[in-house]
């Protein structure tokens, strides 16, 4: 809701916003926990939400996920999991290894791509 410019916060937007701050931190800081953690998250959503802290039915959450994002994450994901599984970061890695220990030169190449790279898609 706006009034006059300034933003006002509910107090179920802030109960979310503050579950959202707390969830991505302890994401950051528990890498190894993320599915537990984004799944209590979810929990503590429906939780509340069941409580009527959060006005929302359960229709109107089930419409307002975007379900084409949560596919399109899906897919990434398990794109990245065969192509781990695939061994094939470990084989670039151990050609890059040889092709840097034979010709020294190669190293530098490398380095301006990177630092290209990443100047442009900053």
């Amino acid at each position: 809701m706006i009034l006059s410019g300034i933003p006002t916060f509910t107090i179920s937007m802030t109960v979310v916003l503050c579950i959202f701050i707390v969830t991505y931190v302890l994401l950051l800081i528990f890498s190894d926990y993320r599915a537990y953690i984004a799944a209590g998250a979810a929990v503590i959503f429906v939780i509340l939400g069941l409580c009527k802290v959060i006005p929302m039915t359960p229709l109107d959450a089930l419409v307002s996920i975007e379900w084409n994002v949560i596919l399109m994450i899906l897919g990434t994901m398990e794109v990245v999991g065969l192509f781990i599984e695939s061994k094939m970061p470990a084989l670039l890695a151990e050609k890059n290894h040889r092709e840097i220990a034979r010709r020294p030169a190669s190293c530098c190449r490398i380095d301006c791509f990177c630092r290209l790279y990443l100047s442009l898609h900053r």
